[in-house]
């Protein structure tokens, strides 16, 4: 941030978690905070899903005040996929483009299920994830207990894996109608994990963001201009902290 400031003059935020941190938090989510400023509704009641590398929620009731939201990581979002597309095609692939390979392969029931029993799935909100959980180790771990299986099936089965472990969280953790999930990330562009995700969830509308590639940007920046103006921009009773002013700033 310091560079960016000096080079371009122009005041400059950064280092967001940190404070999270200090303030006793995980440092993550932080969208919440653009998601419950930007796409609260009087009537509908939303889950913003982030399908990146991992998957997060953020719910969000009619109506809601900010201490209303709920948000935590669901679990695996791209990242098992990824691993195991690219160790299956020997480095020659690193994504399942337009989920085409899981829409060829098979569903596996009892690999599904032993994704399913990780302990993460039952731990209590406000919680996180990472790649030291669903990252190639356990790609690598699900591809040595199923040596038999089939390479597209076992793609198939860890894009179930990110949508069944995505409706789970909402029957365990949220327990709430849901009229409307809006789904960003770089998993909205895999038609076959949308299609997963509203099989699902049936009664909910299944959508993809419209406005795809700047979420994150905008989050960024909204929550940049709200800390200059001195406002808490965190979600501390979802990250787990004290409400605080995310942010270095460099003037």
């Amino acid at each position: 941030p310091a560079v960016i400031a000096e080079r371009t003059g122009i005041i400059t935020v950064g280092n967001l978690r940190v404070r999270d941190v200090a303030a006793g938090g995980h440092g993550a989510p932080l969208v919440a905070y653009f998601d419950w400023a930007q796409l609260r509704h009087e009537t509908r009641a939303r889950a913003l899903q982030n399908l990146g590398g991992i998957a997060n929620v953020t719910y969000i009731p009619p109506r809601a005040k900010l201490t209303d939201v709920v948000t935590f990581d669901t679990g695996p979002g791209n990242m098992i996929i990824d691993a195991l597309v690219s160790s299956l095609s020997d480095q020659g692939e690193t994504f399942d483009r337009d989920g085409v390979r899981a829409a060829r392969g098979r569903v596996r029931e009892e690999v599904l299920a032993w994704c399913m029993s990780d302990p993460y799935f039952e731990l209590q909100p406000p919680k996180t994830t990472g790649r030291e959980r669903f990252g190639q180790q356990f790609a690598r771990r699900l591809a040595e207990r199923f040596p038999d299986v089939p390479p597209d099936d076992l793609i198939a089965t860890a894009t179930a894996f990110t949508a069944e472990s995505i409706a789970h969280a909402y029957r365990t953790f949220i327990g709430q109608r849901i009229d409307e999930v809006i789904v960003a990330g770089g998993g909205a562009k895999n038609p076959t994990l949308v299609a997963m995700l509203r099989e699902r969830l049936p009664g909910s509308e299944v959508r993809v963001y419209e406005y795809l590639q700047e979420k994150e940007a905008m989050a960024m920046a909204l929550i940049a201009n709200d800390s200059i103006a001195g406002l808490p921009t965190n979600v501390g009773s979802l990250t787990g902290g004290r409400p605080t002013i995310l942010g270095k700033i460099c003037l």
